[in-house]
């Protein structure tokens, strides 16, 4: 997939979002969100694509807070992007935490279609392997990251 990468520009604008990085899709029967399955495919549909990308994420809430934006990026680029509700936050079940993994503490969110100029700046783009101070944009093993900070 390097040479997609080759063929899309960089990601380049400072508008602050949640980036999460979707692995391969698993089917998965998630009651609590609810939701079919997660991570990406092709043909996945735009409903499919959210509902992955909003949940269930390890991460600082309180961090989050800070930032607008949620993208779904797959195979280091962006695939889709939408307006965080903030007020919308939810910790995961115990039950759902256990079935994911080994973190006790997971989050999902509700967000909304971003503004087309949003869109523009975030779909389709590249995810550089480092930031302009040097450090790795996904830090090693990390599937969330914070951009641009």
């Amino acid at each position: 997939m390097d040479e997609l990468r080759l063929l899309v520009p960089e990601l380049k604008t400072s508008t602050p979002a949640i980036l999460v990085a979707l692995g391969i899709w698993t089917e998965d029967d998630d009651r609590e969100l609810p939701r079919r399955g997660y991570g990406y495919k092709p043909e996945m549909t735009s409903n499919e694509l959210y509902d992955s990308a909003r949940a269930w994420w390890h991460l600082d809430q309180a961090r989050a807070a800070g930032y607008g934006y949620l993208v779904a990026v797959h195979d280091r680029v962006t695939r889709g992007v939408w307006q965080i509700d903030h007020s919308s936050w939810r910790r995961a079940s115990p039950e759902t935490c256990r079935r994911l993994g080994r973190s006790r503490s997971r989050w999902s969110l509700e967000a909304w279609t971003a503004e087309p100029e949003v869109e523009a700046a975030f779909v389709g783009r590249a995810i550089p392997e480092t930031r302009a101070d040097g450090r790795s944009v996904f830090g090693s093993g990390a599937v969330v990251a914070y951009w641009p900070a």
